[in-house]
């Protein structure tokens, strides 16, 4: 519920700045999956149960 509530703040704020920068993406394609991909991306290496961020202290998953 909480990677869901992050997605969604997000989304509107991507959607803001694209208004304001008024960029035309009729759809919200941009703010939708890209916003939401990149932040499901970002989780994982931050939630991983045995991996990740918090379980084990170690940036591993957070850098490519």
């Amino acid at each position: 519920m909480f990677l869901g509530c992050v997605a969604s703040v997000l989304y509107l704020q991507i959607r803001m700045l694209l208004l304001r920068l008024e960029i035309d993406d009729p759809l919200e394609i941009v703010a939708v999956h890209g916003t939401s991909s990149l932040w499901s991306i970002i989780s994982t290496g931050i939630f991983d149960l045995n991996d990740g961020f918090i379980s084990t202290g170690k940036s591993n998953l957070l850098i490519m």
